[in-house]
């Protein structure tokens, strides 16, 4: 089941005080017998980081870790081990994600081959899981984010929204785009800026095939306090705070210089961009939000169909031969892969 080419890929994997995930994670990747260097980062107490270094050993895994509790998120310790990163491909994982093996070598493999790409993706899909059996929650395809004007693929990706982190990167791209660590607000500064620096340095390719499983707990952020009978959801009120409000005119410049590097366009065109932008992405978010309670239930069956339709508009899809692989190594709910 070991693929060679694996041995090319880092995967760099934070994980804090959940040792039964990161023990399910491993256990998954043991059986893929896999040759891909995995560095851990680490945030966790004492007590859990002594399990995660147990299970780490047991598994026999290719690992380098690291123990950083003096890093405020898991972007700042990512970026502290950036440059001991020796594979020439790098992707982020989750310690509740699985990262599937043939998806992984399409994308190494496509990067190898397309030297004008230097991030590539697959599908996503959500589950949970439950009485160890995994349910289907919903999946995302995306889009290509390939223009020649780093504009524009600064726009598709504002309105897209797919998180580019779940992409295999050349390991160059994503040590440089780890630079930017001094946003340490939550969304903005650990998803928001990465992926805009991303599609903007580079062009992004998305494969018909899945990627990562990706597990939703149905919330986002739980670690935000809502107060007791607050119906709002921890977006809305994120996006209320003062550290948010005073975070997104650094976002902003940031986001202006990259434009006006790698597009030389004028300050005032580069804000203007992203004035055009930044207002969907959030009112997109907010309303990912809103509909929770709705995707929860329905959304899924809507989404499945939209890797269904993927799947007929290209013949050579790799989805079948994917969902055979999921079956193989999860036990789902009937009818619902």
């Amino acid at each position: 089941m070991s693929d060679p080419i694996l041995s090319n890929l880092a995967v760099v994997l934070p994980t804090l005080n959940r040792p039964h995930l990161l023990k399910r994670a491993f256990e998954f990747y043991q059986t893929m017998q896999s040759p891909i260097h995995f560095y851990i980062v680490d945030g966790s107490d004492a007590k859990y980081a002594l399990k995660n270094q147990k299970s780490i050993v047991q598994s026999g895994l290719k690992v380098t870790y690291y123990h950083d509790t003096d890093s405020p998120n898991e972007v700042v310790s990512m970026a502290k081990i950036r440059y001991d990163i020796t594979e020439k491909y790098t992707i982020f994982a989750g310690d509740d994600d699985f990262l599937l093996s043939p998806g992984l070598s399409r994308c190494v493999t496509f990067l190898d081959q397309n030297h004008d790409y230097d991030v590539c993706s697959g599908a996503r899909i959500l589950f949970n899981e439950t009485q160890s059996q995994f349910e289907i929650r919903g999946a995302s395809c995306g889009f290509d984010w390939d223009y020649d004007s780093p504009s524009k693929r600064f726009l598709e990706y504002m309105m897209d929204g797919n998180s580019t982190n779940y992409s295999v990167h050349r390991t160059n791209l994503w040590q440089t785009i780890l630079e930017d660590t001094d946003i340490q607000t939550r969304y903005i500064g650990t998803e928001l800026l990465m992926c805009c620096s991303t599609v903007i340095r580079a062009r992004l390719k998305r494969l018909y095939c899945v990627l990562v499983l990706r597990e939703d707990a149905g919330t986002a952020w739980p670690n935000i306090n809502c107060p007791t009978g607050n119906d709002f959801f921890p977006m809305f009120q994120l996006v209320c705070t003062q550290e948010w409000i005073e975070a997104i005119p650094k976002l902003k410049q940031k986001i202006v210089q990259l434009l006006m590097q790698y597009e030389n366009l004028s300050e005032v065109q580069a804000a203007h961009i992203f004035n055009m932008g930044f207002p969907y992405r959030i009112v997109s978010m907010l309303n990912s939000q809103f509909g929770l309670r709705y995707k929860q239930e329905l959304a899924p069956l809507l989404e499945l169909y939209r890797l269904k339709g993927a799947v007929v508009q290209n013949q050579k899809s790799q989805f079948k031969e994917d969902v055979e692989f999921i079956k193989k190594h999860f036990k789902f709910r009937e009818g619902r892969v």
